[in-house]
């Protein structure tokens, strides 16, 4: 509800705690904590297409630092999502070569998922 209210804050909060809360416990639902890691990194992608929408209106320097301060910790977000197996790993994966791609990390990302390919293909890989 918070996100299609445009109450982005308030939305990362309540994923960010579910997450961390489930997180702690110690039988904790791995689908859950990935599932609540991914929504925190789609909260932060609804952030970051507000701020795309109003690149215009700002400058490079005020946008780029904008950008880093939104991407970076959904690009955390949907790393901790993978770490965690669940029904969200495709669209968390999917969503992380996404913001790589944003913060010009592409060569990055080639070099990481080849060193993976690199241990052996299979299903995971």
């Amino acid at each position: 509800m918070y996100l299609q209210l445009g109450r982005y804050d308030e939305a990362l909060e309540a994923f960010q705690d579910a997450a961390e809360t489930e997180a702690a416990r110690p039988n904790a639902d791995p689908n859950f904590v990935g599932m609540e890691f991914n929504n925190v990194g789609v909260a932060y992608l609804w952030k970051w297409n507000l701020l795309r929408d109003n690149e215009q209106r700002m400058s490079t320097v005020a946008f780029e630092r904008e950008k880093q301060l939104l991407l970076e910790p959904a690009l955390e977000a949907f790393e901790r999502s993978q770490e965690n197996p669940s029904s969200m790993l495709f669209p968390a994966l999917d969503s992380y070569v996404n913001v790589m791609s944003w913060l010009d990390r592409g060569e990055e990302l080639r070099i990481e998922r080849e060193a993976i390919l690199a241990d052996g293909e299979n299903f995971d890989s």
